[in-house]
């Protein structure tokens, strides 16, 4: 966020250019004349809903999740390092440190929360420290952490001194001093021969022998080393530690001078021991974003005129370079283009890649910062284009619009750009656009416990994630857009907002007490650099109408964002989405080797790709991958050869798999595979690609069973004797032989069914191109398989580590589509119920026979529509490994029995029989529960036989509710609801009415607060 005294200028400080607070306020003053902007009341709804959304997700994260780093909402529960599942470089932004706590602060201050944000630092102070032998992420750390824990303080003494001065007594800057030894921890990174800091430290012990080794830790990405300057230097400020900046400013020189000297761009991965470039990509996406960020609001906190310069080289680099237009109508100059792309930083004029990533959605907000209203007006409605196609920003797009990785974190940028540019403008436009966020977050992301990342845009498959940034940024952006300046607590126009949306105050000064030099500027750039040039747009604040040309401002805002080509919808569908305008199709006839005559091992076909600057690889499981750089190319003409023939493969393959998907849809579709005990209880589900071969997973619900790892893990020859395979899904690892000798010898040794984990750590669904395995041409299988990439399967065999086993399901997902409404009303004790699911043939839920083995399970039940409940008047007869009849014994008092019946209308109504006396009933017309009670059971006991003659009526009535109170008490939540005492009252009623109902009636009102007590019973 930028103060508004030079919020729409694009570099100039107020100090340096008093005019501009009149200029500013002049072009609010346009806007209001034209603007027909939502009314103050439908504002404040907005805000309302934005404020509740909040709620919803804070106070899931202080129930369930607390003080883990991460909310799991799922779940249900927090994430903690090493105790979930590896999720590879992801995990490094978690240190056992609260960090969603921290990461939330200054947003619970400036929604005004302040009661909550007083706990929220009482609770940081108490359950954080950094004194842990972890590695984590010296970026995450920084942005997330230390600027958490430096805003949050900085919130805490705005507060007092504007607002509460009788508040906070309490308060001896435990926050500072936590950052501060954060800021130490973190120093151990910067000592390297470049100065460039190393992206991984040991919180506890610095920069270990591990830490030391390998490529990965001799790396670095540009915005890594790059984006530590806001946050280090308000530590130095309110520190008095000069180190803090001095480390962070040099790092910031030494990147500038490895710029190429050409070019003026950087790179996306740099050796932090050599200086050199692994990486020459460049682009404003992720590995480089945030590092623009902060050279430009570096300086407009220190007044840097290096940083202002930097930025500009940088800025005017990227748009003669980078500009082209986002839905594959080509590459046009710098007025034309909507988009940037990535390009080579040694040759900027070859495009390096052919999508862009989500992380450049901040751009065009950057852009309003500087003064580049139309660069951002039109960049924004670029990216708005792809988010009202697929609801999200997916993680990366091709230039039509197409998904190449189709999960979304809920990331903020996109918002953050439009939050910027509502503010510029002051046009509805932007505020629709928020308010359309907010709806979708409702609708695809909320959960009952909190907002879930989702894994796949194109099935709205939620992932069971909530990372600290939503909290952090995405509702603080929201609630900004909809707020009225004068409705803060904090005069939003004293900070700028860091990278991670935390607030840094303009003027240092009043939040230390000492003030650093600022720093001037260096020889190098003083040749090429007067800040009282006559290129006014990199020095002044224009008025939006001249730049307009003295239209109408906002029938010239949307006239630009109408300038950007919409997406033809029809043409996409025919056409490749690899391909691109600028590359002329016909030039792929005079290639040296076409895509469909390809044979890897030939010798001229090597050389061929060679001289095009394409090199080979085999990758363990057999696949070969290709790729192209363009600077191993022979000359500049081959190439361009070499482009023209990925792109020819490209084409080929979709073409095949378009003949592939036409022949046989079911085996171009996705599966799942669902875990089903405890503790995921059907809320874990991995998205899994088919198999050619073997029994059809579409139209059937599927199968159930125990999970067991194959030994060998890669399942090529037999199996060792020693574990039990019969009737369990086998899960194996890909590689060394075909997928179909795997399920051969899967069903040999008596399995169910296989999963086949890729042997690549690295691949993922939502990342990787969909996947079936093929078979040989043999039909002699007949159990299911499904392939699981390697994120998700790493993270399957991680969770079958229970002692216990997992129940898993694999087969169709639309089973998620067929879950009744009870998991929204029911929550069930994982150790209480004991549930059997019937296998079924069809979609028609034919019964078998035979039923699978009994297991736990809660909150997800399965059902399974049929027209004659008769079928099921066996449902609890279970089967062992020997495939022996027994039944169900019922001396285990914990057991709930679970059936179903038909109504009179032959709609179905679900039983949980929690012993012989309490049943609950509910049906799928969201008509409400309903208690059935059994009295029989309490009166035929032997001690109540005995003591009835003896007792008088109320005696004997009492005596029965009070073992019936009992068992509610132990097997429902009976104890922790609200009306407990009229509860109590009305189920003595009720036993009084069945036990003597001459002297006891039972009237309607009486009827009404016993249904109230059924909607309002959970199993414990």
């Amino acid at each position: 966020m930028l103060n508004t005294k030079h919020f729409s200028c694009c570099c100039s400080i107020s100090r340096s250019l008093p005019r501009t607070i009149t200029f500013y306020f002049l072009i609010i003053t346009l806007f209001s004349a034209y603007s027909n902007a939502l009314t103050k009341s439908e504002k404040n709804v907005l805000k309302g809903k934005v404020l509740q959304m909040f709620d919803h997700a804070f106070n899931s994260y202080m129930k369930y999740a607390y003080p883990a780093d991460e909310l799991m909402p799922l779940s249900c529960k927090g994430r903690y390092r090493i105790k979930e599942a590896p999720r590879g470089d992801i995990d490094e932004v978690l240190g056992n440190f609260t960090l969603t706590l921290v990461d939330s602060l200054d947003t619970l201050a400036l929604l005004g929360k302040v009661d909550e944000f007083e706990q929220a630092v009482r609770d940081v102070i108490k359950n954080t420290h950094f004194d842990r032998d972890i590695i984590v992420s010296v970026f995450e750390s920084n942005i997330r952490m230390l600027g958490g824990l430096l805003s949050g303080h900085v919130s805490l003494l705005y507060l007092k001194q504007r607002h509460f001065p009788n508040r906070f007594n309490w308060y001896r800057n435990e926050l500072l001093s936590l950052a501060k030894d954060l800021g130490f921890r973190l120093l151990h990174a910067f000592n390297t021969t470049t100065g460039l800091p190393r992206s991984r430290v040991n919180l506890k012990f610095g920069i270990t022998k591990e830490l030391k080794k390998g490529e990965k830790n001799t790396a670095t990405c540009t915005a890594c080393a790059g984006t530590l300057l806001l946050e280090f230097v308000l530590l130095s400020r309110l520190s008095g530690e000069k180190v803090f900046k001095e480390k962070v400013m040099k790092t910031m020189d030494y990147l500038w001078n490895k710029r190429n000297r050409v070019s003026d761009l950087v790179g996306t991965v740099i050796n932090i021991d050599d200086g050199e470039w692994l990486n020459k990509d460049s682009s404003i996406g992720a590995g480089i974003d945030s590092y623009y960020e902060y050279l430009f609001k570096g300086y407009i906190l220190l007044g840097d005129e290096n940083l202002l310069y930097r930025f500009n080289k940088h800025y005017d680099s990227i748009t003669k370079y980078m500009n082209v237009n986002l839905n594959g109508n080509g590459v046009f100059d710098t007025e034309e283009g909507s988009s940037l792309k990535t390009v080579h930083m040694h040759m900027p004029n070859r495009q390096a890649r052919n999508y862009i990533d989500a992380l450049l959605a901040f751009w065009p907000g950057l852009q309003v910062l500087k003064g580049d209203i139309k660069g951002a007006i039109k960049f924004h409605e670029a990216l708005h284009q792809i988010v009202k196609k697929h609801d999200f920003l997916p993680e990366a797009v091709l230039f039509d619009h197409s998904i190449l990785w189709s999960n979304h974190p809920l990331r903020p940028e996109f918002l953050e750009s439009t939050y910027y540019l509502y503010r510029a403008t002051k046009d509805d436009y932007y505020l629709e656009i928020g308010k359309k966020m907010i709806d979708q977050l409702e609708k695809f992301s909320r959960v009952p416990c909190g907002y879930a990342a989702i894994a796949d845009l194109k099935t709205k498959q939620k992932e069971d994630r909530m990372d600290s940034f939503v909290y952090a940024e995405t509702f603080k952006y929201l609630y900004l857009m909809f707020t009225e300046e004068d409705e803060l607590l904090f005069d939003i126009d004293d900070f700028i907002f860091t990278t991670e949306a935390h607030l840094v105050p303009l003027d240092l000064d009043d939040y230390a007490n000492k003030r650093t030099k600022i720093s001037s500027i260096n020889k190098e750039n003083q040749a090429n650099f007067n800040f009282y040039s006559s290129n006014w747009k990199d020095k002044t604040c224009p008025s939006l109408k001249f730049l307009f040309n003295n239209q109408n401002v906002f029938d010239a805002t949307k006239k630009i964002r109408d300038s950007v080509g919409k997406i033809d919808e029809k043409k996409c569908e025919k056409t490749s989405q690899f391909a691109q305008k600028n590359i002329n199709l016909d030039k792929l006839k005079i290639l040296p080797l076409r895509a469909q005559d390809f044979v890897a091992g030939r010798t001229d076909h090597m050389n061929i790709l060679k001289k095009m600057g394409i090199s080979l690889s085999s990758m363990p499981d057999g696949r070969v991958q290709l790729i192209h750089k363009s600077n191993e190319a022979y000359n500049y003409d081959d190439a361009e050869m070499g482009i023209l023939f990925m792109t020819d493969m490209l084409e080929h393959s979709k073409k095949a798999d378009f003949k592939l998907k036409t022949n046989d849809a079911d085996e171009f579709s996705s599966l799942s595979v669902i875990l089903l005990s405890n503790p995921f209880n059907g809320s874990k589900t991995y998205l899994a690609g088919p198999a050619q071969f073997g029994s059809k997973l579409r139209g059937n619900l599927g199968y159930f069973g125990k999970l067991v790892l194959s030994e060998p893990i890669d399942a090529c020859s037999n199996l060792k004797s020693n574990v039990s395979y019969f009737d369990k899904i086998i899960v194996a690892k890909r590689g060394n032989c075909m997928f179909v000798e795997k399920a051969r010898i899967a069903e040999k040794f008596g399995a169910i069914g296989l999963i086949i984990i890729d042997n690549s750590e690295n691949t993922s669904y939502s990342t990787t191109t969909f996947f079936a395995m093929s078979g040989d041409g043999v039909q002699n299988v007949s159990i299911p398989s499904v392939f699981l990439f390697g994120k998700e399967g790493n993270d399957l065999m991680w969770n079958m580590r229970s002692p216990n086993g997992i129940v898993a399901f694999i087969g169709d997902n639309q089973l998620n589509k067929n879950l009744t409404g009870l998991e929204k009303s029911l929550i069930v004790n994982n150790n209480q119920l004991k549930f059997v699911l019937n296998l079924t043939q069809s979609r028609e839920c034919l019964v078998k026979d035979q039923f699978e083995l009994l297991f736990r399970i809660s909150i997800k039940y399965f059902e399974c529509l049929i027209d004659d409940y008769v079928q099921l008047k066996d449902f609890f007869e279970i089967f062992n490994e020997n495939r022996k009849f027994s039944k169900l014994i019922n001396s285990n008092n914990e057991a709930i029995q679970i059936s179903q019946m038909l109504d009179e209308d032959n709609s179905i109504i679900h039983r949980f029989k929690l012993d012989e006396t309490i049943e609950i009933q509910y049906k799928d017309d969201d008509s409400g529960k309903k208690l059935v009670l059994d009295l029989n059971p309490l009166i035929e006991m032997p001690d109540k036989k005995a003591k009835k003659k003896e007792q008088n009526d109320n005696d004997y009535a009492m005596s029965i509710f009070a073992s019936l109170i009992k068992r509610f008490e132990e097997k429902t939540n009976f104890l922790k609801l609200e009306k407990t005492d009229q509860f109590n009252k009305i189920l003595y009623k009720y036993v009084a009415s069945k036990l003597f109902p001459a002297d006891t009636s039972f009237s309607k009102d009486d009827e009404k607060l016993f249904n109230e007590l059924a909607n309002n019973l959970d199993l414990l």
